[in-house]
């Protein structure tokens, strides 16, 4: 299955309209779905997101980077996991191009730690996802695309603000940005300010319990 076909699963699982997050993906991808893009998984690893969802989340990330071509002049991948605080176990400019393989990556994602964060910082995740692409990103001249996913159950309640980091990530770094709910009783006004402008779509996606 190629990366057009599990992000229009993730479609399938949302209220969204399927249109406007495949458009929005065409104008992304090759024919191919050969994405070349730097891509930021922002991964809620808060008290109030759970164990099952955080796991079920990863499995997710996990099973969309086996469908991107991983590599310097392809996708590359920072992933931030935060609660409380911020932390970025996986970051494509930190490694030796040679380690940064598919395979390599998933591994790291499957081993990712669930903080269990006593708040849920939102805000910091998206101000280091900032600079990170600040230092680290490509030129957009290198025809290199700028995505961030957010994955979270929308109650953010430390850190900075979320509305303020949101804005920041996208005029800063031009980046587009997705807003992906998970777990129960999404706060879908939050992930309306993550995805901060109209032409961003809001993927809200419920996991199936296993």
């Amino acid at each position: 299955m190629r990366l057009c076909f599990y992000l229009w699963a993730f479609v399938l699982l949302s209220a969204v309209n399927a249109n406007s997050l495949l458009e929005l993906l065409q104008e992304r991808s090759e024919s191919d779905c050969k994405t070349i893009m730097d891509l930021f998984i922002i991964l809620d690893s808060s008290g109030s997101v759970g164990t099952a969802a955080f796991e079920q989340a990863k499995s997710a990330l996990v099973d969309l980077v086996s469908q991107l071509q991983i590599g310097p002049k392809k996708v590359q991948v920072w992933v931030i996991n935060y609660g409380s605080v911020v932390e970025t176990p996986i970051a494509f400019h930190n490694m030796p191009m040679a380690d940064f393989t598919k395979e390599r990556l998933i591994q790291q994602i499957r081993s990712i730690r669930y903080m269990n964060g006593a708040c849920t910082a939102t805000g910091d995740a998206l101000q280091e996802a900032r600079r990170i692409c600040d230092k680290s990103c490509r030129s957009h001249r290198e025809g290199v695309s700028r995505v961030a996913l957010v994955f979270t159950d929308g109650y953010s309640n430390c850190g900075s603000p979320v509305g303020v980091e949101s804005s920041g990530l996208l005029a800063i770094t031009k980046a587009s940005v997705f807003a992906v709910g998970i777990g129960s009783g999404v706060n879908t006004a939050e992930l309306n300010t993550i995805a901060c402008c109209v032409t961003v779509v809001i993927v809200k996606v419920w996991f199936r319990k296993q």
